[in-house]
């Protein structure tokens, strides 16, 4: 279904009040991404991915120079796509599916992963989230991170990357594993459950695989 300029995939479980988990930037494999974590967990869900993103400017906080000369900045419109994702696809996902979720999770991979955690610690909203092979490079996210006051709906995190993406040749995607791990001991010192996960292979290997993994820790 079309939302605005964003496309939106709904896919329902069985219980109206079961978690709800929105993913952002996947829509072409949606279906396979809710029947595998479904055959993975034990516990019942909905799913609403948006995609038809623009990434650099919507899933990124505030912004930044790109990642190398001749390529897009970053534009920084974060927060006005939260705002989106709070006042017209949470509520168009529940009326469309019938539900009334009890808590709301977010995934995504990426700059989507790096969104995910942001919204997660922007807004008071969302009691799980998962960064897959997050974009936890993003100058300055470290520091805000720190910085960022817990919002009291949110109890854990779930972050992962690839063990083979500090090789990249770019010296700022270099630090995503020192990144990673440092924001994982930020937010156990603010009392939240982190899970952190080393999966083989670059930043491109098996991602929608990754995502999967992801979303059914947030279930488990």
């Amino acid at each position: 279904m079309e939302l605005g300029s964003k496309h939106l995939d709904l896919f329902k479980g069985k219980d109206a009040a079961s978690p709800l988990v929105l993913a952002n930037g996947q829509g072409g494999s949606a279906a396979g991404i809710f029947s595998d974590v479904y055959s993975r967990v034990d516990a019942d869900f909905h799913l609403a991915v948006v995609s038809n993103l623009d990434w650099n400017r919507e899933l990124t906080p505030w912004p930044a120079a790109g990642l190398g000369r001749g390529l897009s900045p970053m534009k920084g419109e974060g927060r006005t796509y939260l705002r989106f994702l709070e006042n017209e696809v949470l509520p168009r996902a529940e009326r469309e599916m019938g539900i009334r979720p009890s808590v709301y999770y977010l995934a995504g991979y990426s700059l989507a992963g790096l969104f995910a955690l942001y919204a997660a610690l922007e807004e008071n909203l969302f009691a799980k989230a998962a960064s897959v092979s997050g974009s936890l490079w993003y100058p300055g996210f470290l520091d805000w991170v720190q910085a960022a006051p817990r919002p009291s709906s949110l109890s854990y995190v779930y972050l992962s990357y690839g063990k083979k993406e500090p090789e990249s040749r770019n010296p700022i995607l270099q630090t995503v594993g020192r990144r990673t791990e440092d924001i994982a001991s930020a937010l156990r010192d603010k009392g939240i459950a982190v899970d952190l996960e080393l999966n083989p292979g670059n930043h491109f290997e098996d991602a929608e695989l990754r995502l999967v993994k992801g979303i059914a820790r947030l279930l488990s």
